[in-house]
């Protein structure tokens, strides 16, 4: 088996671009993931990676989402342009990961949380699920969804689509491990412990998942609006 880390996390671009190079050494450094997954990331900083061969898919115009992993997995993973997409709806940056078992494709997602938003929850479902027909798939980001909007807003505003990701053969890593969602975003509009990241994997993924967290929270408080999720996973080699 190869135990593969992967971390989802909106790096707050938009309100933190100050901090963004020592967000980068912290994910790097610190965080040092094998795949990450990540939001709200500058252009420029995907073209630097790119021409390194460390960056493989990047949706989006100035800050956009994209597909990092480390220097040891590069030869690993390609880009997969079918499965990405780009529009005012959201953002999907996917890769195929190769040289194991079984194929792969591992996909990152940022959801716009407009007056639109269920519309947009409704066409990924739809995205996701002819994908996992394809082969097995995990998908990890900033969802703009939370089971806690529901219980804030008292609507059924954000609980369907994790039912919705169940029916097609998901498995929500985070919250199927620990029962409960855990904070991942922080707003001067709100003081409620939203969790909008997430991970999930095919259902019948379950048994390989090794851990799923939200990673602690200092420093990253200080780096981004939203706190890093890392999933660790055994793939068959």
């Amino acid at each position: 088996m190869h135990r593969l880390k992967v971390t989802t996390w909106n790096m707050g671009g938009f309100a933190f671009r100050k901090k963004q190079l020592e967000a980068w050494a912290y994910l790097e450094n610190m965080l040092k993931p094998d795949i990450a997954l990540l939001q709200e990331v500058a252009r420029s900083r995907f073209d630097s990676l790119w021409a390194r061969g460390r960056a493989f898919a990047y949706q989006g115009a100035t800050f956009g989402t994209m597909v990092f992993c480390a220097d040891d997995l590069a030869r690993k993973v390609r880009p997969n342009e079918t499965m990405s997409n780009c529009s005012s709806e959201m953002y999907i940056s996917a890769v195929d990961l190769l040289g194991f078992a079984e194929p792969l494709a591992i996909m990152g997602v940022h959801v716009n949380p407009d007056k639109m938003f269920k519309a947009h929850l409704r066409k990924l479902v739809e995205i996701l699920g002819q994908a996992l027909r394809r082969k097995p798939v995990i998908v990890g980001g900033d969802f703009n969804a939370c089971r806690h909007y529901d219980v804030v807003h008292k609507k059924n505003i954000c609980g369907w689509f994790f039912e919705a990701m169940k029916e097609i053969g998901f498995f929500d890593c985070h919250y199927g491990l620990h029962g409960e969602e855990k904070r991942t975003y922080w707003s001067k509009k709100t003081t409620e412990p939203y969790q909008d990241d997430h991970f999930f994997a095919p259902a019948d993924w379950k048994g390989r998942i090794i851990s799923c967290d939200v990673l602690p929270y200092d420093p990253t408080k200080r780096l981004s609006d939203h706190g890093p999720v890392e999933l660790v996973i055994d793939l068959p080699e």
